[in-house]
């Protein structure tokens, strides 16, 4: 009897578990030749493919369930941590704007919960510290120790919240000046609660986007100042998280272009190391260069394909040596990396391949290697401090982003700089000279112990006042920064400032305040924002309407023709009419700017927006707006909405996109290639607020908004997620449809002009 969907999943994670990832493999394949169809199906084999170190696969299966499911998180967490082993590595600025897309999935949970609490502001008093999601990883443990043990008990209050296990007396006995909670099944409004109860003033994520994580714990703010430290290597993408503690080798100056946290450097090194076994010193046969074992102590995954050939480069170099990878499971692994150096010339008999091992097993088959490689463009950090001290040299190639550079910080902090490449030639140079030279190795593996023991790499009670100093300065930053609403300051910090400055009533003027701008700005979907924005626009109303601008009815426009996406109702504008000087000043105009994409808008029409005006519910008057007020002010290359006006002389064989659009994002999407073909012919884009139509909530095609996008980006050679930064979330609001039309022209002053 053929197994149930669930069934699948289960037989599979169970495999899984036992690191029979072949078994498991084929079990999934067989099930989608079998016609089962999940996104989950996507998402597991996206997982078993990089276990296995096939990442081109990999990529193509989570790409996959991201088209059928653009806002689920396991899916974002996977494709961003994927994209470490990617043998083209994204330069910063697409690196930073990949992770901006997905918070653009959170960004409407963005909070201040921390304005919730009173705290006492005085910059030098004892502290509340908590560490968030201590347990992501199996190796964080490692690091964690100096934070945990060594802390200053006088000056700090220290929190640690396990995430994938409960509290046991073990964790009591282990760290027994900490406080300990475990966050195991709570939903993201409980842990959010429970750094609220526990009055944390500094909250130190752990996980970034690793297993178990509480990002979108992290999106609600609940602690004034939050920080990224240890497991994730990156950017987190959220806004609301402040820093990401580095050091000035793994990120070092320009670095903060890779971020949309700030970056808080350590002086010396981001690394605290604690063995888990304490075998003692193992000596080394005495080989000579033909009998050098070099190896591989990296997952299958990081073993990208430029990294392969540049390892079998070596072995040609170095006659005689072999390579000893540890950690590969059976199967289609295995026959990958022999292939690939059987592809380059390599004698299969100076390979040598095992699988993975137990602890202590690993840590004595570390003592038998001459030479450790690094991987890249995913370096290592565990393994490399598990291989220095071993006694093992580490050879790495730098890159240029945090996760291909934490070889190089930890040699660097050893005083090991040598043994950092730039260039793939110069590693194979570096391991060749290490290789020839055994009087090198045998100095090497009798010292790398005892220097290490006595570097800043062990030092924890150093690390501990080092991360102390970072702590003090942010939390006095903060304080002065949360009394300014200076937009030079940390965005979470003005936002503090402004929400805390929020008038009861609207300063006169002619415009939208200073305060009511800034929210836009920081944080445009808190809900002290809305009520700004909105109460602002009905003070603005009344100005507006006593001084208004000559009006043409949409229905006398012989000049113009409206198109409307499939499913509205017939072309009727709430405001039958629109300002003439907009018809002077444009060729083709859409509702209030162009509608949100899901990951991000293809091109931003730096106005403002209502991306829906919806009728709630039959025999309700109530109208739901969502409206934008966005950073920038340019002028639009590119509109998008639920129906676009244009000038008749404009038409052609184009608009057949819009006749021919079975859906509404494809009216959306077919709306912005052929308005972005318009302007590059030089015809000027704007946006309307009247234009906006009353339509009736719709549940939104996500995997159809994904496809599209990527046809608009295909279409236009558009490097994908390059304009996630212009993304943002609406101020929304209920209100009656009268008054909707009543504010129609201060929302015109804002945003049309």
């Amino acid at each position: 009897m053929p197994l149930v969907d669930t069934q699948v999943f289960e037989r599979a994670q169970s495999l899984m578990q036992r690191w029979q990832l072949e078994e498991a493999t084929q079990l999934l394949e067989e099930a989608r030749k079998g016609g089962l169809r999940a996104p989950r199906l996507h998402h597991e084999l996206s997982v078993l493919y990089a276990q296995q170190g096939f990442f081109a696969e990999a990529l193509a299966e989570i790409e996959a369930a991201l088209a059928l499911e653009p806002a689920h998180r396991a899916n974002w967490h996977h494709y961003l941590a994927l994209q470490k082993n990617n043998p083209s590595q994204a330069v910063s600025a697409a690196w930073r704007a990949m992770h901006l897309a997905y918070a653009d999935t959170l960004r409407e949970r963005f909070d201040a919960r921390h304005l919730s609490v009173a705290r006492d502001r005085t910059p030098a008093r004892r502290l509340k510290v908590g560490y968030l999601c201590l347990d992501t990883h199996l190796a964080t443990g490692r690091f964690l120790w100096p934070v945990l043990e060594h802390f200053d008990a006088a000056a700090f209050e220290v929190y640690a919240y396990w995430c994938r296990s409960a509290v046991t007396p073990a964790h009591e006995a282990r760290y027994p000046k900490a406080a300990h909670r475990s966050i195991l099944g709570l939903g993201d409004e409980e842990v959010a609660a429970l750094v609220l109860r526990d009055g944390i003033d500094i909250l130190v994520d752990i996980a970034g986007h690793g297993a178990g994580n509480a990002l979108p714990a992290l999106a609600l703010r609940p602690a004034p100042v939050q920080l990224t430290w240890l497991d994730y290597l990156a950017t987190t993408g959220l806004e609301t998280v402040d820093f990401r503690v580095s050091d000035p080798v793994a990120d070092p100056p320009g670095a903060e272009a890779a971020y949309v946290e700030g970056l808080a450097r350590l002086p010396s090194v981001a690394w605290c190391y604690r063995p888990h076994w304490e075998t003692p010193p193992k000596p080394r046969p005495a080989r000579s260069s033909r009998e050098v074992v070099f190896g591989s102590v990296c997952i299958p995954l990081k073993l990208s394909d430029p990294l392969l050939e540049t390892w079998a480069q070596l072995l040609s170099r170095v006659e005689g040596a072999c390579l000893r990878l540890l950690g590969i499971p059976e199967g289609r692994a295995r026959e990958r990396i022999a292939g690939r150096f059987a592809a380059a010339g390599v004698d299969a008999r100076r390979l040598e391949i095992h699988p993975r091992l137990e602890q202590q097993p690993f840590f004595e088959a570390l003592a038998d290697l001459d030479i450790v490689l690094d991987s890249f463009p995913f370096s290592g950090a565990t393994s490399t401090l598990d291989a220095l001290w071993q006694g093992a040299p580490v050879v790495t190639l730098a890159g240029s982003l945090a996760h291909s550079r934490s070889s190089a910080s930890i040699l660097s902090a050893l005083g090991r700089t040598r043994w950092i490449a730039a260039s793939r030639s110069r590693y194979v140079e570096v391991a060749a000279e290490l290789a020839a030279d055994p009087s090198q190795r045998a100095s090497q593996h009798a010292s790398l112990r005892h220097d290490l023991q006595r570097s800043a790499l062990c030092d924890g009670p150093g690390f501990a006042r080092a991360m102390e100093r970072i702590y003090r300065e942010k939390w006095t930053e903060w304080i002065a920064a949360s009394a300014s609403v200076n937009a030079s300051v940390r965005p979470t910090a003005r936002a503090d400032a402004l929400l805390v400055a929020t008038p009861g009533e609207p300063a006169p003027g002619e415009a939208l305040s200073a305060t009511c701008r800034g929210l836009l700005d920081v944080l445009p979907s808190h809900r002290a924002t809305s009520t700004l924005f909105w109460r602002e626009v009905g003070v603005l109303s009344p100005r507006a309407r006593a001084n208004p601008p000559e009006r043409v009815p949409v229905a006398e426009l012989a000049d113009w023709v409206l198109f409307t996406a499939p499913g509205q109702p017939p072309a009727e504008p709430i405001e039958g009419t629109i300002p003439a000087s907009l018809l002077e000043r444009f060729d083709v105009l859409a509702p209030f700017g162009v509608d949100r994409l899901v990951n991000g808008n293809l091109a931003s029409a730096g106005r403002g927006h209502a991306s829906g005006v919806a009728i709630l519910a039959d025999g309700d008057d109530r109208l739901l707006v969502s409206a934008w007020i966005p950073r920038a002010m340019g002028k639009c290359v590119a509109i998008s909405g639920s129906c676009v006006l244009v000038r008749r002389a404009l038409l052609g064989r184009a608009e057949l996109s819009l006749r021919d659009a079975s859906s509404e994002p494809g009216f959306r999407f077919a709306a912005a290639a052929w308005s972005h073909e318009l302007f590059r012919g030089g015809a000027r884009l704007g946006v309307a607020c009247a234009l906006a139509t009353a339509v009736r909530p719709a549940a939104v095609d996500l995997a159809a908004e994904y496809e599209s996008e990527r046809a608009l980006e295909r279409r236009f050679a558009l490097e994908r997620w390059s304009q996630a930064d212009t993304a943002a979330s609406p101020v929304k609001a209920a209100l009656p449809r009268a008054a909707w039309v009543r504010m129609l022209p201060a929302l015109e002053s804002i945003c049309d002009r």
